[in-house]
Parts: structure tokens; C-alpha cells; sequence
């Protein structure tokens, strides 16, 4: 569990290569984040065969990209899965 103020909050903050053929399970409540993930929060690489078991909740009310599995994604996400809950304001 992680009660926290930052930008990039995820098991992987960022990713600019390649996670695969990983299962977590992350609970992040009470967050005031930018991006969140349960996985990664900011994905530009590859993830492959992975999976995310998530309960997050952002209480950022400004701009936040809150997801399950990534926060944001400009890469490549390719059987893979999430499951949980996910809140954001």
C-alpha cells in the first residue's frame, strides 16, 4: 500500500524497454499522482504476457491519467491483462 503526492506512480514508473512474462498485484490508495498504474505509469517501451492486479485509487483532481494496468501508454501492450478496482476524481 502507498499513501503519496508525486507525478509517476506505478510497480514500474516508467518503461522505455521491454517488461515481460510478469504477474503483480499493487494497492495504491489515497494517491495525488499525475499518472498511475498498476503496472507502469508511463509506458513507451513493449509489455508482453504480463498482468496487473490493481486497486487504485487517485485523488488528484487536477489533470491524471489513472489505469489498472498503465496510467499512459505510447508503447505496446500485447497479451496482457488487469483486474480490480480503479477511482480517480
Amino acid at each position: 500500500m502507498l499513501n503519496a503526492t508525486y507525478d509517476d506512480i506505478g510497480f514500474f514508473g516508467e518503461n522505455t524497454g521491454k517488461i515481460k512474462n510478469l504477474n503483480v498485484e499493487v494497492t495504491f490508495t489515497g494517491i495525488k499522482a499525475n499518472r498511475v498504474g498498476g503496472l507502469v505509469a508511463n509506458n513507451y517501451g513493449t509489455v508482453e504476457n504480463c498482468s496487473a492486479n490493481a486497486n487504485i485509487s487517485n485523488i488528484q483532481s487536477d489533470y491524471a491519467e489513472t489505469g489498472g494496468f498503465a496510467g499512459h501508454n505510447n508503447g505496446i501492450i500485447k497479451n496482457s491483462s488487469s483486474s480490480g478496482s480503479v477511482s480517480s476524481k
